[in-house]
């Protein structure tokens, strides 16, 4: 028996098509890549154009007046260019426009290994067709990897997972469980 309290889709970036979910926003594009991945066999490699703003989004119903926490993990690619303006939040109209930044642990991306961003905002009363966003603020063009993509109801970011898996029977075999990157 399994449970996802993840509300967004394909946040492992595991499912091709990835536009079923994903889109790149002021210029921004996302593809799969199967080289770098914090966690399954994948992750979103996150291809950024010197406008601001440039990223990748996912369009999710977010009710009105609600605190929610976006978490993420990421990865720049060791060719590119420095990022030190790493922004997410969310989109109240699904434009540009109407896009909120919520203030992030930190807007450094380093290459030499997978660290968590976590930022926290609360919607305004009636967003229409709102989505939540991962970009850059600067002129620089950027490759980063984007993994592990979470959002939650309130002020907390929970472990990330795929879901839950509860056994209602006894284990009688050996098992291991492993984790399958380390974030450092």
């Amino acid at each position: 028996n399994t449970t996802d309290t993840n509300p967004l889709s394909n946040t492992g970036f595991e499912a091709l098509p990835l536009s079923t979910n994903w889109f790149g926003i002021t210029g921004g594009s996302v593809t799969q890549d199967l080289t770098q991945h914090y966690v399954g066999l994948a992750s979103g490699k996150v291809v950024t154009t010197t406008s601001l703003g440039s990223g990748i989004a996912q369009s999710y119903a977010l009710a009105g007046s609600t605190q929610y926490t976006l978490s993420f993990y990421a990865k720049l690619d060791a060719a590119s260019l420095p990022l030190t303006s790493l922004q997410a939040g969310y989109s109240s109209n699904g434009t540009a426009g109407g896009e909120i930044d919520c203030t992030l642990n930190s807007s450094i991306v380093l290459s030499t290994g997978w660290a968590r961003y976590v930022c926290t905002f609360t919607t305004v009363a009636s967003p229409t067709t709102p989505y939540v966003y991962i970009q850059h603020n600067d002129a620089n063009i950027a490759t980063f990897y984007v993994d592990a993509v979470q959002l939650d109801t309130g002020s907390f970011a929970t472990p990330y997972g795929s879901g839950q898996i509860s056994l209602n029977a006894n284990i009688n075999s050996p098992v291991n469980f492993q984790e399958s990157a380390n974030s450092t």
